[in-house]
């Protein structure tokens, strides 16, 4: 059996994708497989959000100066009100969530909500009748349905304690209010359920990269694309740096690897425990036994899948050397969001990025980025608000990383460039090729066991 440990709370434990890598994750970045947020989210999102007349005529009454908010006036850009009242077509409605039809208790002289009633029995009409001089307002809306408020009568209470709760209009015959509620705008999306990246084909990313640290195409059948387990452990454990991680069935150790290679990105201390036998492959198994070598044997065990694929994999993850001693190579490949998700980057010892590559199905393609890139962004790096497309992606990469070398990787085309920052400028090489290795001062190994992860500026 296994046991699973969860943080104690409410929400999901998976996190959010960052709003600057929501589209690298899927589709390698092509603009038909930008992440969203799933249909029903998005549409109970957009619901409970303030359309443009409600907020035209409420925010400017809350900037005024003389009025508190419950945050630093400086940071009112992060936030944003949303309606208390449940409005999408689902779970909105009193019978699907009973504890949150409660009256809430509005001063009309002071246009405040003071506090929050107790929810009442499904069976139960509510009151009208003011209490203490305080109008009750009840989740029902112009249609006459009875809905919902968004939290129970104790959570809406610490927000009303905490000013976050804020009147809104009137209707029409001055017997009733909207009510809303600021909060945090969101600054992450969420995961689709299906990832389209070159980086998690588990051929070149599984098999063929541990082949290359153990030099034994035959230790583990089918390992998992590294960066594909990367990606799923980040769902989780993106913002906990100190997270334990357990995988009871270890195989090649890819979770460990994993984990290792996400602290290195961005300075966790997450750890990691394996859980693994030491199963030898059946026709393995045939051949030792005929040979007279029994299970608990030296002879026996040394062939089994713990000395064989996984500690060796696990001690080159850490340590940055292969099973044959050799040091982790200047080239990466395919890398990870928290370092641009670069198609390609050669470093030097202290991990500049001295080259970076773009790779692209379309050698016309890469022309026309180049292209862009130069028109749109030589005087500055794009922002957020820049609407995302190749060009955006590889200037903002460039703006970052500042390369000496940009390399446009195409079918049978190879250009490289000359790169340099303001203003961005991409001048093509005097041949139009990478210079030597020996000419960049890359010709050797690095001396240190593990590269370290591309330095951003």
């Amino acid at each position: 059996y296994a046991l699973f440990c969860m943080p104690k709370g409410t929400e999901s434990v998976v996190t959010g994708l960052p709003e600057h890598e929501a589209d690298m994750l899927t589709g390698k970045r092509h603009v038909e497989h930008v992440l969203q947020q799933d249909e029903d989210d998005a549409q109970e999102e957009a619901e409970s959000e303030l359309d443009d007349s409600e907020a035209d005529d409420l925010v400017p009454e809350l900037l005024a100066d003389e009025v508190p908010l419950p945050f630093p006036r400086e940071d009112l850009d992060l936030w944003e009100l949303r309606h208390a009242r449940r409005r999408g077509g689902e779970s909105s409605y009193r019978h699907q969530r009973k504890n949150q039809f409660y009256p809430l208790y509005v001063d009309p002289e002071a246009g405040q909500v003071v506090r929050a009633g107790e929810s009442i029995p499904l069976d139960q009409e509510p009151s009208f009748e003011p209490v203490d001089g305080l109008v009750p307002l009840w989740p029902i809306d112009k249609e006459g349905n009875q809905r919902c408020w968004r939290y129970i009568p104790e959570s809406m209470q610490r927000k009303i304690d905490g000013g976050f709760v804020v009147l809104g209009q009137t209707s029409a015959d001055g017997k009733s209010w909207t009510v809303n509620y600021w909060a945090q705008k969101t600054q992450r999306k969420k995961y689709k359920t299906v990832w389209w990246s070159t980086s998690h084909d588990a051929g070149t990313h599984g098999t063929s990269m541990l082949h290359k640290l153990l030099g034994d195409r035959t230790a583990f059948p089918f390992p998992k694309s590294l960066y594909a387990v990367r990606d799923t452990l980040l769902t989780v454990v993106r913002d906990r740096p100190n997270a334990l991680i357990l995988d009871f069935f270890a195989g090649s150790g890819t979770t460990l690897h994993a984990t290792a290679l996400i602290n290195a990105l961005d300075g966790g201390q997450r750890r990691c425990i394996l859980v693994s036998n030491n199963e030898v492959a059946a026709k393995s198994s045939d051949r030792l036994l005929r040979a007279g070598h029994l299970p608990g044997d030296e002879e026996y065990e040394k062939h089994g899948i713990f000395w064989k694929a996984t500690r060796p994999r696990c001690e080159a993850a850490i340590t940055g050397r292969d099973a044959r001693g050799k040091p982790a190579g200047r080239v990466l490949f395919e890398l990870p969001g928290s370092a641009l998700q670069l198609d390609l980057a050669i470093l030097d010892d202290s991990g500049r990025v001295v080259v970076l590559g773009e790779a692209k199905r379309d050698t016309a393609m890469l022309e026309n980025l180049r292209t862009n890139v130069e028109r749109r962004y030589a005087g500055a790096a794009p922002d957020m608000t820049t609407p995302k497309d190749e060009a955006r992606q590889l200037a903002w990469r460039l703006w970052t990383v500042a390369p000496d070398f940009t390399w446009l990787i195409g079918p049978n085309h190879r250009p490289a460039f000359t790169t340099s920052t303001s203003p961005l400028r991409l001048a093509p090489t005097a041949d139009g090729r990478l210079p030597a290795a020996s000419h960049l001062g890359l010709d050797r190994q690095p001396e240190v066991a593990m590269m370290p992860p591309p330095m951003l500026r």
